[in-house]
């Protein structure tokens, strides 16, 4: 009886309670303010900011009411534009921001469903009497959305500006709702710059001085912005049915805290906006990170812009596209190579504006008629002869190609036009079906006559408001959304590729590229989350420097180089694997519910294996194994000096101990795989302390190696006016060079001293350039070098030349190397071309190219003579180096390579080849490495360099 009479009043009191929260208002008024009180959080509103925000799913407050004493510099400019903003038409009238003061009458109203604040009088400047505008209104309502408990904010603003001779020259501009006070210490992501995480500790300055400002969705990729704890979120975003993109963001911090600014703007002429209405945010927190509210926005993609999956609007081979091949056209051989590599319809080409007739070929330049179409037949777009031909073989090896277009350079001809002409420059073309259809027309006849499965659009970003109607009302903006649906409509087997990651390309195109030429250490999925279901993103830009962005965003594309390499190395071997795997395994962004704060990005494959960017000293592409284990698919360390690494190396790689990868330059990524690696039987075990494996040559019996500090300043080629005399060169220690004057660069050589290396070799070899070799033992040998500077170990036997021989007949290999960390990028055999042996110089300044021979010279003393230059007339100079067991013994700086001659000059005749002799006295029935390289300038048009005579001759 007990225990039913404590059941009774404990459910008499859990009712109660429950009656009580019931009867709690979510809305009451305390001043001037509304609070906001749900299960979920607490807010307090006071006129147009949010003061205070409670996540009462954790227990924390993530903003408080707070007076700065010294605001940053980027609070006050956002104090001072916020509000309600007024623009003029008359020059030089700057825009005027209204906000709140004190004479401004402030009506709170609440109710059991909604409250309003009515902010009646607002001033531009509160120290003068004059700027108060008595008849602008401001009313901020709160209501509930009862299906997921999310706060909408809507704003209404009426300008009262009095028409002047029936006539306004002022109109609304903007209305901005503030979010104060904001922690600090919270995470706050963002979808831009595709997007980003700011973590900043409480002395940042990050923020302070100036105030970034994002418009939706050009920069700001999507209109939402997500805080986050580490126990939960917040987020804002905009509640937007029409998909009216006149929204920005700012941010500004100060004294440790985050203060957003959500700004929607007008998007009318100016004397027509008297009034802004029905401009609603949403907010809400969660329990969770950023995944959550992230997953909110999508599904708020789906149920307000009917946006669907790529899977439902593609055509069906659209969906297994990994690789983009561009910007230039491949050709059919190369095409052909990589379809033998890479399944069917996993490949795309984008083109330039090369496949164009015409292009590029006025004077000046860029003015050609554009399209170029003739005027009596303005529908079509002609190609460049052959290139149908070209489309037809690509397209037939299932590779998919998307000729280059643009809806917005449209040349109609301005003197048969003028009128058409002025509104197509206008950009209000896309606004009306009729001029929908134009462009539409345009790219259904490429397709028809080139047998192409795709279009490429140039310019397909959405700019922002526009002086000639509402985005709703079908301008530029939201016209060419309206005209990629009419497209797909067309011509649905047919996918479109345009610019950028927003709800506007998300919606219209199959591809979109993006441009990451850096790294940027705040990279975040966002921007995966939100568009990765809607769009495959790829990275025009991609390389080393911004491989790491691409796995953090999840790009599920790669980007290859049209021409086919059949010996990748380095990042272009990354490249390839990256893109084949993605293309075989049919690889598709995974959001687990807990995200590893290791892993960049998840993914998985057709038959549900997961794979993962991670870091690791670097980052490391892993896929998992059945029992959970990890396979290293491939590796890109950075900021290691050396790593164990069993059964892994890094390709053409010399510094081993062991399982240990040593000599590692920190400064640079070096890329290490898993299989058919291949270790020279002599390598560098240990270097001195400080020291790298800098610029080094690996060749089948012997490597050369250059050891110095990972900061050591490889400078380009010399390029001061005072260098530029083509007979300028740079006289190297023990006078070796002759017929030729010296210059003084080399003053400026660091000093040197005396360091060990150990050089570890499971059979006979020979240690040349080094001050002391000691053996230890049967395997190693202690070698004094000079540092920096560079040691030569040899295990086979060398060439012996005689007076009179010529390298021309010896057998030699070039590679392409970094200049300042070794690494190679392309190996193979000079071209051969009667009495000159030519090679490739790589990527200037950054690299070279060098032959090389391992020779035994005579006893009676010879020299080298020989001829040098550019067999073509392009370029911007280059430097050409000999060298004796690594050390240059001579050095020559040709100037541009073309001649002075402006006739000469616009032919592209280059300048005549020069002639050189090196003294080679010194060496005299010694055992060397003699090298020639080729250093390119600041750019590459001069790639392809030249050697002639090449002859050993007595010295007399």
């Amino acid at each position: 009886m007990t225990f039913m009479r404590c059941l009774g009043a404990f459910l008499l009191l859990l009712i109660a309670g429950s009656i009580g929260y019931a009867a709690q208002k979510p809305f009451t008024v305390e001043g001037r303010a509304v609070v906001v009180r749900t299960e979920r959080y607490e807010m307090t509103v006071e006129g147009l900011e949010v003061v205070r925000v409670v996540n009462r799913l954790t227990g924390e407050r993530y903003a408080s009411p707070r007076q700065s004493p010294s605001p940053s510099a980027s609070l006050q400019q956002q104090q001072r534009e916020s509000g309600v903003a007024v623009e003029s038409l008359r020059p030089n009238e700057p825009d005027r921001f209204y906000q709140v003061v004190a004479q401004t009458r402030v009506d709170v109203r609440a109710d059991d469903h909604s409250a309003t604040i009515q902010l009646t009088g607002l001033s531009c400047d509160p120290n003068r009497p004059e700027a108060f505008f008595p008849d602008m209104t401001a009313m901020l309502t709160l209501r509930m959305d009862d299906a997921t408990g999310d706060l909408l904010l809507t704003q209404q603003v009426r300008s009262g500006i009095e028409p002047v001779h029936d006539i306004r020259d002022r109109g609304l501009k903007s209305v901005t709702l503030r979010w104060l006070g904001l922690d600090g210490a919270l995470r706050l992501i963002a979808p831009t710059d595709v997007g980003v995480a700011y973590e900043e500790p409480a002395d940042s300055t990050l923020f302070t001085t100036d105030m970034p400002r994002w418009l939706w969705p050009m920069g700001w990729q999507a209109g939402l912005v997500i805080l986050e704890s580490g126990k939960g979120s917040m987020a804002m975003w905009a509640d937007e049915p029409a998909l009216d993109y006149s929204r920005a963001m700012t941010l500004a911090r100060s004294q440790a805290t985050w203060t957003i600014g959500l700004e929607w703007l007008t998007s009318d002429r100016v004397e027509r906006n008297q009034t802004i209405d029905n401009v609603t945010w949403r907010f809400n927190v969660f329990a969770g990170d950023w995944l959550e509210p992230a997953g909110r926005y999508v599904k708020q993609m789906k149920s307000q812009w009917g946006m669907k999956p790529i899977s439902e609007r593609s055509p069906k081979w659209a969906e297994k596209v990994r690789i983009v091949l561009g910007s230039s056209m491949p050709s059919p051989a190369h095409a052909a190579k990589y379809a033998d590599i890479a399944p069917r319809d996993t490949m795309a080409v984008f083109t330039s504006q090369g496949w164009l007739k015409g292009w590029n070929q006025g004077e000046p330049k860029y003015e050609t008629p554009w399209p170029n179409w003739p005027f009596d037949n303005p529908v079509r777009y002609e190609g460049v002869d052959g290139i149908g031909d070209q489309f037809a073989a690509i397209e037939k090896l299932g590779i998919h190609v998307f000729p280059y277009t643009n809806a917005t350079c449209v040349g109609w001809g301005s003197k048969k036009l003028p009128w058409f002409e002025q509104r197509l420059h206008a950009r209000t073309h896309l606004a009306w079906r009729i001029w929908q259809r134009f462009y539409v027309d345009l790219a259904h006849d490429i397709v028809s006559r080139y047998g192409t499965s795709g279009i490429y659009e140039d310019c397909s970003w959405v700019v922002d408001r526009h002086f000639d109607g509402k985005p709703d009302g079908d301008n530029w903006a939201q016209g060419s959304v309206h005209m990629r649906e009419y497209f797909h409509q067309t011509m649905p087997d047919v996918a479109m590729m345009g610019e950028r990651n927003h709800e506007v390309t998300a919606r219209g195109q199959n591809f979109a590229l993006i441009w990451i030429e850096r790294p940027n250490p705040r990279r975040h999925p966002i921007c995966g989350r939100l568009f990765n279901e809607f769009i495959s993103v790829w990275n025009l830009a991609q390389n080393v420097y911004s491989c790491d962005d691409d796995d953090i965003r999840g790009a599920l594309v790669t980007h290859w180089s049209p021409g086919f390499n059949a010996d990748p190395l380095q990042e272009e071997w990354m490249l390839r694997q990256r893109g084949l795997i993605f293309a075989n395994e049919q690889l598709v962004s995974h959001w687990p519910d807990r995200w590893d704060p290791t892993v960049m990005h998840y993914f998985t494959g057709k038959d549900g294996t997961e794979y993962r960017f991670v870091r690791d000293r670097g980052t490391r592409f892993i896929k998992l194994r059945s029992n959970g284990s990890p396979e290293t698919l491939y590796w890109r360390l950075h900021g290691e000096r050396q790593i164990e690494a069993p059964g892994l190396g890094i390709e053409g790689w010399l510094a081993y101990d062991g399982d240990r990868i040593v000599g590692l330059n920190p400064e640079a990524p070096m890329y290490v795989v898993g299989e058919n690696i291949h270790r020279p039987p002599a390598v560098i075990a240990s270097v001195p302390e400080g020291m790298a494996v800098l610029r080094h040559v690996v060749r089948d019996g012997y490597w050369i190696a250059q050891v110095g500090p990972v900061d050591i300043q490889i400078p380009p080629p010399m390029d001061s006016p005072a260098k530029l005399d083509a007979e300028a060169v740079k006289q190297a220690p023990g006078n070796l060079i002759t017929e030729a004057a010296p210059n003084k660069a080399d003053e400026t050589k660091p000093a040197t001293r005396i360091g060990q290396v150990i050089v570890k070799a499971s059979l006979p070899i020979h240690v040349l350039g080094a001050t002391s070799v000691a053996e230890q033992g049967s395997n190693q040998r202690d070698v004094g070098i000079n540092l920096p500077g560079t040691i030569v170990v040899a295990w086979d036997q060398p060439i012996t030349v005689t007076p009179g021989a010529s390298l021309l007949d010896l057998p030699t290999t070039y590679s392409v190397h970094d200049r300042k960390t070794g690494l190679v990028y392309q190996r193979g055999q000079p071209r051969k071309q009667g009495p000159t042996l030519d090679h490739y110089i790589g990527n200037p300044p950054a690299q070279e190219g060098v032959m090389c021979w391992l020779l035994q010279l005579p006893k009676e003393p010879v020299k080298l003579s020989f001829d040098y230059g550019t067999l073509h007339g392009y370029g911007d100079g280059a430097e050409y180096c000999v060298r004796v067991n690594g050390g240059e013994i001579w050095q020559a700086y040709r100037t541009q390579e073309v001649s002075s001659d402006p006739e000469k000059a616009k032919d592209h005749i280059a300048l005549p080849i020069e002639s050189a002799v090196v003294d080679l006295t010194p060496y005299a029935g010694q055992m060397i490495s003699l090298e020639l390289a080729v250093n390119g300038h600041q750019w590459g048009g001069s790639e392809t360099m030249s050697w002639g005579g090449l002859r050993f001759e007595p010295v007399k």
